[in-house]
Protein backbone atom coordinates (compact mmCIF):
# COMPACT_ATOMS: atom_id res chain seq x y z
CA UNK A 1 0.00 0.00 0.00
CA UNK A 2 3.11 2.20 0.69
CA UNK A 3 4.41 1.54 -2.63
CA UNK A 4 1.66 2.60 -4.42
CA UNK A 5 0.36 5.41 -2.30
CA UNK A 6 3.59 7.19 -2.81
CA UNK A 7 3.81 6.58 -6.57
CA UNK A 8 0.63 7.60 -7.01
CA UNK A 9 1.46 10.74 -5.14
CA UNK A 10 4.44 11.13 -6.34
CA UNK A 11 6.24 10.87 -2.97
CA UNK A 12 9.98 9.49 -4.34
CA UNK A 13 11.14 9.70 -0.69
CA UNK A 14 8.59 7.60 0.74
CA UNK A 15 8.27 5.42 -2.71
CA UNK A 16 12.05 4.14 -1.96
CA UNK A 17 11.56 3.28 2.14
CA UNK A 18 8.46 1.43 0.96
CA UNK A 19 10.40 -0.05 -2.31
CA UNK A 20 13.20 -1.26 0.23
CA UNK A 21 10.90 -2.81 2.72
CA UNK A 22 9.06 -4.95 -0.16
CA UNK A 23 12.05 -5.83 -1.79
CA UNK A 24 13.36 -7.56 1.35
CA UNK A 25 10.01 -8.72 2.21
CA UNK A 26 9.43 -10.68 -1.52
CA UNK A 27 13.09 -11.58 -1.25
CA UNK A 28 12.93 -13.32 1.99
CA UNK A 29 9.61 -15.09 0.45
CA UNK A 30 11.94 -16.43 -2.25
CA UNK A 31 11.61 -13.99 -5.23
CA UNK A 32 15.17 -12.91 -4.65
CA UNK A 33 15.85 -11.00 -8.13
CA UNK A 34 12.61 -9.06 -7.59
CA UNK A 35 13.76 -8.36 -4.17
CA UNK A 36 17.36 -7.24 -5.26
CA UNK A 37 15.80 -4.80 -8.15
CA UNK A 38 13.91 -3.48 -5.56
CA UNK A 39 16.33 -2.81 -2.96
CA UNK A 40 18.26 -1.91 -5.70
CA UNK A 41 16.39 1.00 -7.41
CA UNK A 42 15.32 2.06 -3.60
CA UNK A 43 19.16 2.68 -2.44
CA UNK A 44 19.46 5.05 -5.60
CA UNK A 45 16.92 7.18 -4.87
CA UNK A 46 17.55 7.30 -1.38
CA UNK A 47 21.28 8.43 -2.56
CA UNK A 48 20.35 10.39 -4.87
CA UNK A 49 17.81 12.37 -2.14
CA UNK A 50 20.60 12.44 -0.07
CA UNK A 51 18.30 10.60 2.97
CA UNK A 52 21.17 9.05 4.17
CA UNK A 53 20.52 6.87 7.38
CA UNK A 54 17.47 5.66 5.33
CA UNK A 55 20.21 4.59 2.73
CA UNK A 56 22.34 2.55 5.42
CA UNK A 57 19.05 0.58 6.48
CA UNK A 58 18.17 -0.48 2.90
CA UNK A 59 22.33 -1.62 2.63
CA UNK A 60 21.49 -3.58 5.46
CA UNK A 61 18.38 -5.24 4.32
CA UNK A 62 19.91 -5.58 1.30
CA UNK A 63 23.05 -7.62 2.62
CA UNK A 64 20.24 -10.03 4.25
CA UNK A 65 19.32 -10.86 0.47
CA UNK A 66 22.24 -10.72 -1.28
CA UNK A 67 23.62 -13.40 1.54
CA UNK A 68 20.57 -15.09 0.38
CA UNK A 69 21.42 -15.40 -3.10
CA UNK A 70 24.80 -16.80 -2.03
CA UNK A 71 27.09 -13.24 -2.79
CA UNK A 72 27.72 -13.45 0.95
CA UNK A 73 31.21 -11.60 0.54
CA UNK A 74 28.90 -8.51 -1.14
CA UNK A 75 26.90 -8.67 1.91
CA UNK A 76 30.13 -8.65 4.22
CA UNK A 77 31.27 -5.55 2.24
CA UNK A 78 28.05 -3.84 2.09
CA UNK A 79 27.85 -4.52 6.39
CA UNK A 80 31.72 -2.80 6.18
CA UNK A 81 30.24 0.64 5.10
CA UNK A 82 27.45 0.41 6.76
CA UNK A 83 29.19 0.35 9.81
CA UNK A 84 31.83 2.53 8.60
CA UNK A 85 28.89 5.31 8.26
CA UNK A 86 27.59 4.55 11.74
CA UNK A 87 30.97 4.90 13.10
CA UNK A 88 31.32 8.27 10.93
CA UNK A 89 27.93 9.70 12.19
CA UNK A 90 27.12 8.41 15.46
CA UNK A 91 24.16 6.38 14.11
CA UNK A 92 24.79 3.71 15.88
CA UNK A 93 21.16 2.28 16.59
CA UNK A 94 21.41 -0.88 14.46
CA UNK A 95 25.18 -1.77 15.17
CA UNK A 96 24.23 -4.41 17.65
CA UNK A 97 22.29 -6.22 14.60
CA UNK A 98 24.73 -5.30 12.20
CA UNK A 99 27.52 -7.05 14.23
CA UNK A 100 25.60 -9.72 14.85
CA UNK A 101 24.72 -10.24 11.11
CA UNK A 102 28.38 -9.99 10.43
CA UNK A 103 29.42 -12.81 12.40
CA UNK A 104 26.40 -14.80 10.79
CA UNK A 105 27.96 -14.37 7.59
CA UNK A 106 31.32 -15.43 8.80
CA UNK A 107 29.90 -18.91 9.57
CA UNK A 108 28.29 -18.90 6.81
CA UNK A 109 31.12 -18.47 3.90
CA UNK A 110 33.48 -20.57 2.69
CA UNK A 111 36.40 -19.42 4.70
CA UNK A 112 34.20 -19.71 8.03
CA UNK A 113 36.51 -17.92 10.84
CA UNK A 114 34.59 -19.09 14.31
CA UNK A 115 37.55 -16.62 16.02
CA UNK A 116 36.19 -13.68 13.83
CA UNK A 117 32.48 -14.64 14.13
CA UNK A 118 32.79 -15.22 17.95
CA UNK A 119 34.19 -11.76 18.30
CA UNK A 120 30.97 -10.35 15.93
CA UNK A 121 28.92 -11.62 18.31
CA UNK A 122 30.32 -10.32 21.77
CA UNK A 123 30.70 -7.38 19.48
CA UNK A 124 26.93 -6.92 19.20
CA UNK A 125 26.32 -8.14 22.68
CA UNK A 126 28.10 -5.52 24.48
CA UNK A 127 26.76 -2.76 22.52
CA UNK A 128 23.15 -4.42 22.65
CA UNK A 129 24.14 -3.81 26.38
CA UNK A 130 25.26 -0.58 26.37
CA UNK A 131 22.32 0.33 24.66
CA UNK A 132 19.58 -1.37 26.69
CA UNK A 133 18.28 -3.09 23.37
CA UNK A 134 17.38 -6.30 24.99
CA UNK A 135 15.88 -7.80 21.74
CA UNK A 136 19.21 -7.14 19.90
CA UNK A 137 21.70 -8.29 22.87
CA UNK A 138 19.00 -11.79 23.17
CA UNK A 139 19.53 -11.94 19.43
CA UNK A 140 23.51 -12.03 19.70
CA UNK A 141 24.02 -14.15 22.84
CA UNK A 142 22.10 -16.67 20.64
CA UNK A 143 24.01 -16.65 18.08
CA UNK A 144 26.97 -17.12 20.01
CA UNK A 145 25.29 -19.83 22.14
CA UNK A 146 24.77 -21.79 18.96
CA UNK A 147 29.08 -20.89 18.22
CA UNK A 148 29.84 -22.19 21.91
CA UNK A 149 27.53 -25.06 21.81
CA UNK A 150 29.31 -26.07 18.26
CA UNK A 151 32.53 -25.71 19.89
CA UNK A 152 31.52 -28.11 22.99
CA UNK A 153 30.90 -25.69 25.38
CA UNK A 154 27.20 -26.18 26.28
CA UNK A 155 28.34 -25.12 29.85
CA UNK A 156 29.03 -21.36 28.45
CA UNK A 157 26.59 -21.29 26.20
CA UNK A 158 23.58 -21.79 28.75
CA UNK A 159 25.25 -19.60 31.30
CA UNK A 160 24.99 -16.68 28.51
CA UNK A 161 21.51 -17.45 27.63
CA UNK A 162 19.48 -18.23 31.08
CA UNK A 163 19.55 -15.12 32.51
CA UNK A 164 18.66 -12.81 29.15
CA UNK A 165 15.71 -15.25 29.29
CA UNK A 166 14.82 -14.25 32.29
CA UNK A 167 14.74 -10.59 31.31
CA UNK A 168 12.34 -12.00 28.78
CA UNK A 169 10.30 -13.94 30.90
CA UNK A 170 6.66 -12.10 30.33
CA UNK A 171 7.16 -11.78 26.02
CA UNK A 172 8.06 -15.59 25.87
CA UNK A 173 5.43 -15.57 22.34
CA UNK A 174 8.28 -13.19 20.83
CA UNK A 175 9.99 -15.51 17.78
CA UNK A 176 13.63 -14.41 18.98
CA UNK A 177 12.37 -15.09 22.69
CA UNK A 178 10.91 -18.76 21.58
CA UNK A 179 14.09 -19.09 19.31
CA UNK A 180 16.67 -18.80 22.15
CA UNK A 181 14.19 -20.55 24.48
CA UNK A 182 14.78 -23.48 22.06
CA UNK A 183 18.08 -23.32 22.35
CA UNK A 184 18.54 -23.21 25.64
CA UNK A 185 15.81 -26.13 26.21
CA UNK A 186 18.27 -28.33 23.56
CA UNK A 187 21.38 -26.91 26.04
CA UNK A 188 19.85 -28.44 28.69
CA UNK A 189 19.11 -31.84 27.93
CA UNK A 190 22.35 -32.39 25.92
CA UNK A 191 20.71 -32.09 22.57
CA UNK A 192 22.84 -31.30 19.69
CA UNK A 193 21.53 -28.53 17.73
CA UNK A 194 19.20 -28.67 14.73
CA UNK A 195 20.47 -25.86 12.47
CA UNK A 196 23.86 -24.51 13.82
CA UNK A 197 24.65 -21.65 11.25
CA UNK A 198 21.28 -20.18 9.54
CA UNK A 199 22.18 -18.27 6.32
Amino acid sequence: MLVALAEEQGLSFLLAVGQCQLGWIIGRQGEIDNGLRLLAQAITVLNTLGRSVRLQVGKYLLTDILALSGRRDEALALLDDVLEFSGKTGARWLDAELHRRKGELILASENSDTEQAEQAFRQAIDIGREQSARLFELRAATSLARLLLARGKPATARQLLQPLLTWFSEAADLPDVREASALLAELEVGLPPTDQFPG
